[in-house]
Parts: structure tokens; sequence; C-alpha cells
């Protein structure tokens, strides 16, 4: 079975847009394809070894086309297909060098006549890892889904154990997975604690809170109220001996008014009439008022006013007394501080009005001087009070004769002092309010972690037994795979393959440095016989692309049916190895089903070219065994796609790239104006190696392209813009969209007229047989 074609490819890397062309030739026997870095080479390869694979991991889509059948990649895993090695750069860290403690090169051949024994017991055992396998992929997905909703679990746990505690500072901002675990684990054994929610409901406030400043309880100025109540009524007892003038006794408040009057009109000697019904006032009756109003009279007015205003002033202390607001404690005391705190207020109140009517009481003093009251006379007669006012003031008095408790509680002292309490309780809250706020967000944590463990019990079980089922399982898989390896290990004679792939060194490499040592099921890599280590990459290219060849000889491949796939086999070898390579490469694979070779490298191209030329000698046009083709880069619509094509007859029929390159420039030189930019993509490429090539020869002796161009005799703008046309485009990844680059780049059919003339000027013979090699 040989691979036709690769019929489509799209959205697949560089080969975006791919139709196998209708004029191009289905690959042969031997297949030869030369492409540049980038034209997708390692790319195509790739696609190659999804054969090998016989499954495929490809972006986009492909499809393949066997012995006349499309195959598309989706189809890989259930289709007929050939055995298929492919070799690409890859292929060295694949199948050479890995890290320690992974494969080693596999052995190769099979000897001894007991080997068929034991292959057939080894075939048996092969027959039962799919069912084995199968029960085991089973048993560790269901393992490791057990573990992900654990870890579900625990993560979810964990974030809203980590949201519902976090605080600046706080030990739980870090809270994880691993913590949680740690403490459901720990709590199983200690048991968990978990709270009510009324508890759980004032912690949640607590942890969060902030502390409080300290609060002080302003002092509140009680009155002395049975200190009070005496001296009042000892003053209202208290009359003052005097001349009394009868109808001003009667009428206190016209004595009043004429007191005043009298001190108006004697202030400054006697005054002849009256200033306020302009009569004349006599002398007699202003010294008659004067014994009225005598010098005892306004001693005790004196006191009464004294009194009165002591009694106000305590009343206004009261009033002015502030306390701190219910918002600045903390949560749960506030409710018990506002209520103490009305209740209070309404004490200092009553008692405030009760000073006020006491006053007032007094007040009535001041109008009737001669005569012995008593409150009792007042709280009957009302003496000049408001309705409302005796009844305050009877209330008052009765709480001053009950005494104790009740005058107490009547003024508020009590409910002052459970108020100083809570205020003591806020402050020393917050004197240790830190560590309060610990324990809160501790028991919560405790609390959350007790919540959840009877769920996290249950998916621990569930893990447990898919875990010890997995284990199960795992274990057939393994004993049956150790057992092969057992048998493979008998049957696997390592040492003639170490000797012919030593020989094989030798050959390749010029010297017996570097050796392979059998050792089990792989080899160890030696350098004058200690293990080998910094092996240059020719080495290691070397050591892969040999073993590469010879594992095509394994009982698992058969080069009679199967398809072989070489991506560059000479990245970073000298040009003695590369040639040694292709001597391989060309002896090992002669008798191959099927066979594709991809290069960058002219030296080798041209070697595997020739070969190939060679067996299609003499052979008709329609049968031909050796097929060749190239990788072509373009843009289009404004991304690099790559293409499959006939090999230009330059690189087909000449000795070097350089005709290839040649006939590239002219053509591109004769391009008509207002083409399309990706049309000149890959022309500064081109330009650059044709000049390099050129002046290479022409001026040995300079070791850079400038040095050189600076040598040879032509206009000196013309080199200046065919230099920069090279140097700024040449390996750029693609078409700049800024008006100058584009407007550069679309000038190339002229610079590269610039570059043929300046051959021309040169070495116009040279030139003159370039064209014409072309025209034949």
């Amino acid at each position: 079975m040989k691979l036709d074609r690769i019929s489509r490819i799209r959205g697949h890397r560089i080969f975006d847009h791919f139709v196998w062309p209708t004029d191009l030739a289905p690959f042969g026997r031997f297949n030869l394809i030369y492409g540049w870095n980038g034209s997708g080479k390692t790319t195509l390869s790739n696609i190659l070894r999804a054969l090998q694979l016989k499954t495929t991991a490809l972006d986009g889509e492909v499809t393949y086309e066997l012995d006349g059948n499309a195959i598309r990649g989706a189809q890989l895993a259930d289709a007929a297909l050939p055995e298929v090695r492919v070799f690409n750069r890859d292929s060295v860290s694949r199948s050479v060098f890995e890290t320690p403690g992974s494969a080693h090169l596999p052995p190769v051949f099979v000897f001894g006549e007991d080997s068929v024994e034991l292959q057939r017991q080894i075939e048996a055992l092969k027959s039962q890892l799919d069912t084995l396998r199968e029960a085991s992929n089973a048993s560790d997905a269901a393992a490791n889904e057990c573990e992900k909703k654990i870890g579900t679990f625990e993560s979810n746990k964990a974030r809203e154990i980590k949201n519902l505690l976090l605080a600046p500072g706080g030990a739980y901002n870090n809270y994880n997975a691993g913590d949680y675990r740690n403490f459901v684990t720990a709590a199983q054994e200690a048991g968990g604690v978990s709270l009510l929610d009324e508890e759980r409901s004032r912690l949640v406030e607590l942890k969060g809170a902030v502390a409080k400043d300290a609060l002080s309880l302003a002092q509140v100025p009680f009155p002395d109220l049975l200190a009070l109540r005496s001296e009042v009524q000892e003053l209202l007892k208290q009359t003052v001996t005097a001349s009394v003038v009868q109808d001003l006794l009667d009428a206190p408040t016209a004595a009043n008014w004429v007191k005043h009057g009298l001190e108006m009109h004697t202030k400054d000697g006697d005054a002849s009439t009256c200033k306020f019904c302009r009569q004349p006032l006599q002398a007699s009756r202003l010294r008659e008022l004067e014994a009225h109003f005598n010098d005892r009279f306004k001693e005790f007015e004196r006191q009464v006013h004294a009194i009165k205003e002591r009694i106000e002033e305590a009343a206004l202390q009261l009033e002015r007394v502030s306390f701190p607001s219910a918002s600045q404690l903390y949560t749960d005391l506030q409710a018990d501080y506002a209520r103490e705190l009305v209740l209070l207020k309404g004490n200092l109140s009553s008692v405030v009005q009760g000073l006020q009517s006491l006053a007032r009481c007094v007040q009535v003093k001041t109008t009737r001087m001669f005569e012995s009251l008593t409150l009792n006379d007042l709280l009957l007669g009302g003496g000049g009070m408001s309705p409302e006012e005796p009844s305050l003031l009877k209330a008052l008095l009765a709480v001053m004769i009950a005494g104790g408790p009740s005058l107490s509680e009547f003024m508020g002292k009590t409910t002052y002092a459970k108020l100083q309490a809570i205020i003591k309780k806020h402050n020393d809250r917050s004197a240790a309010f830190d560590q309060e706020v610990r324990d809160a967000r501790r028991r919560l944590h405790d609390h959350e972690i007790a919540a959840s463990m009877s769920e996290w019990r249950l998916l621990f079980a569930e893990r447990d037994a898919a875990v010890s089922l997995r284990a199960n399982t795992a274990k057939a898989l393994a004993d049956a795979q150790d057992k092969i390896g057992a048998l493979e290990a008998d049957i696997l004679q390592h040492r003639p393959a170490a000797e012919m792939l030593n020989a094989d060194l030798v050959a390749y490499l010029g010297h017996d440095e570097i050796q392979v040592v059998a050792e089990k099921t792989g080899y160890r890599l030696m350098r004058r016989g200690e293990p080998a280590t910094n092996l240059s990459e020719g080495e290691r290219t070397a050591i892969a692309f040999l073993h590469f060849l010879r594992s095509l000889s394994d009982r698992t491949f058969d080069l009679a049916t199967g398809i072989v796939v070489i991506d560059d086999p000479i990245t970073s070898l000298d040009s003695n190895s590369t040639y040694s390579a292709f001597g391989f490469l060309k002896e090992k694979l002669k008798e191959v089903n099927q066979l594709f070779v991809f290069t960058h490298n002219f030296t080798f191209f041209r070697q595997v070219r020739n070969w190939f030329q060679f067996l299609n000698r003499g052979v008709s046009r329609r049968a031909l065994p050796a097929h060749f083709y190239m990788l072509r880069a373009r843009m289009d619509g404004g991304q690099r796609r790559s293409h499959i094509e006939s090999l230009d007859p330059f690189l087909r029929d000449y000795e070097s790239e350089y005709h290839y390159l040649f006939k590239r420039v002219h053509e591109a030189s004769t391009l008509p104006a207002g083409q399309p930019l990706g049309v000149y993509y890959d022309l500064p490429n081109l330009a650059r190696r044709l000049l390099e090539t050129f002046l290479v020869f022409k001026v040995p002796d300079k070791n850079s392209l400038h040095s050189r161009l600076q040598e040879v005799d032509f206009a000196e703008p013309r080199k200046t813009r065919l230099l920069r046309f090279v140097d700024t485009h040449s390996h750029a990844e693609q078409v700049s969209e800024g008006h100058d680059e584009a407007s550069a780049l679309a000038e190339a059919p002229t610079i590269l007229r610039d570059l043929l003339d300046l051959i021309e000027q040169v070495d116009s013979d040279h030139h003159t047989r370039m064209v014409v090699a072309m025209a034949l």
C-alpha cells in the first residue's frame, strides 16, 4: 500500500488552504521534496507521522489518499494503514536522548530458538492487555473523578471559610483546600462542635467588627433634694418684721410693683412728683413705704433669690449633661444602653421639672415676704403656679419623704449605675477586643468544619472504594506488562544490535569515541568508556539517524510494505557527515516500499536527486519510480500559505541552486507593475542569496556582503537601493502594512533588474550564458 497524495489540507498551520493540483503527479515509490526553511517541511512530515501514530492530533482537516482510497485524518485510528516510520528533527529527543528515568533506545532484533515459544506467551498476554487496560483506565478515571469531587468540595469549603473570615491581617486570609483537609481530618478524631443559629449570628457580626474607642460616661450632678426641700421649707416659714402697709400686704403683686417704684423715686433723693401719674409725691408717703421695705426685707429678699438661683442652676446643670450615643458602643450592647439611657433621661427630666417647680415656689415667696408659708399651702393654693406644677412638686415631695431607694430610683441613680456598667463592659471589650474577635473567628471556623464533616466523609468513602478498585486493576495490568517485559528481556539479544550500531557510528563519525553498550532493554551511551555527556548536536543527530535506519530492520516493520519519511537528517552535521548520511540512507532504503525525503540543504538535495534520477533512467515516463516536488510559500489573502508543486526544472536539471535563483530573479524582474504584494513576498530572499553567491566567487577576498558589494564597479545609488532592499526585506516573516514598506516592496521588479544589470556589468559573459541556459 502506498500514499498517492495528500488530497486536501484545511486550517493546519501554513497549509491553511491546500488542495492537490490536478496537474501534479501523484507520489511515486521514491519522492524528493525540496523546500526552504519556513516552507512547511516539518509540518508536512508531521502530517505523515499521523499515519505512523494512527491517530490525529492535527489542527484543521487532512485527507489522505492511499491506493486510490480517501481517508480523513479523523478516520486514521480505524483505517487499514501501512506501517509508517518518520524521522525528523523531533526524532533525536524522541528516540535517543531522554531525561533520566525515561525509556532507552529500544532493542532491534530477536535471536535464539527459544524465542518462538516465548513470543507466543507474549502474544497471549498482549491479547489480554486491551481488556486490562480498559478496566484500569475506567477505574483510574473513576478514582480521579472522586479525587476531583473531593478537591472541588474542599476548595469550595475553603473558599467559603476564607470569605467568611477574611480580615486585614487575619489568620484565614490564605486559607486553602489543604488547610481545610488538615482541620477536618483532625476534627474527626476530636469531634466537631456546631453552634446554635443565634450564637453563630452573633459571632458572624462580631468577627467582622472593629475595636471601638473607649468611652466615658459624664458625671451627673445629682442635687441633694432632701437638703433643698428642708431649706425651702424653712425659707417659706420665715417672715420680715417691718412697719407694714396693709394695702401692700394684701396685694403682693402691687407691693412688688411699688417696691421697684420706690427705688426709682428715691435713688437720687426724693422725687417731688410721681413718674407714673405726675401728681405731687409727699415725703411722708415715701418714708412710710421705706419703713415697709426696710433693710431686713431687702436682706431676706436676697436670701430668697439666692436659693431660687441655686435651685435653677441645679436644674440647668442636669439639662446640660450629655451622654455617648448608642452607636458608639458595640452592636450587642447598643440596645441595652439605649433603653437605659432613655430611662435616665426621663428621670433627669422629672427631676429638672421638679426643681423648676420648687424654684417657682421660692419665687412665690418673693411676693409674700410677710407671710409664713408651707409647701402644702402652695400645693393647695397654687400661688401663681401653672395647674400641672403642684402635681409635679407633690410627686417630688412624696419621693423625698420616702427617701432611700425610691428617691434614687426617681432621680435616675439606679439607671445611671446600669449605664456605667454597660460602658465598663464596652471598655473592657475594647481592651481585650482582638482576642475576642480571634476567638469568634476560630469558633466560626470550627463550626463550618463540623457542619461539612459528614458530606466530606461520604466523599472520602467513595474515593477509598474507587482507589482500591484502581489499585487492583492497575496491579493486574502491571503484572501482565511486567511479565511481557520479562519475556521480551529473555528474547532480545542486545549485543549483536549494539555491535552493528557501533560499527555504523565508527563509519559515520570517523572515530570510535561514541559507543553504545547493551543494558537490559536499552542502551547506555559511552564516550571513551565513560557515560557520554554534552554530546554535540551533530553527534546526537548521527546516533538518532543511524538508530532509526537500523530500527527499520526491526521485526515490527517490514521495508517491503512500509513507508519511510526522512526530514532533513543532516541538521547540524558537517559536510563529511552529510555525505555519510546520504550513503546510509541510500543503502538502507533502496528496497523500501515507499520513501519520502524532505530537505532544504542543496548539497544533500543534489545527492538524493542524482540517485533518484539514476533510478528513473531507462524507465518510461508513466512508470518512473522517483518523483520530484518542492514546497512554495506565498502570500494569499494576507496570510502565508504553502503549496506542494512540481520541482522547478532548474533545480531538477542543474548542479547548483544558483541556476534556480537566477531564473526566479530573472522572471520576477519582468513582472508588470501593480502586482499584489504577496507576489513579491519571497523576492528579497531570492535576491540576497543570488547576490551573495555571485559575489562570493567574484570577490573571494572579502568576508561580508557589504564589503564585497563595495568592490564591484556599479552605480552607487543603484547599489545602495539594492543593498537596502535585501537587508530590509529578506528574512521578513510577512509583508508589512506600512506605506513606506509596501511601497519599497512594490519596487521589487525594478530592483531585481538592478541586480541583473550588476551581474551583467561585472561579468557580461556569465550573464549571457545564464540567460541562454534559461532558454534551453
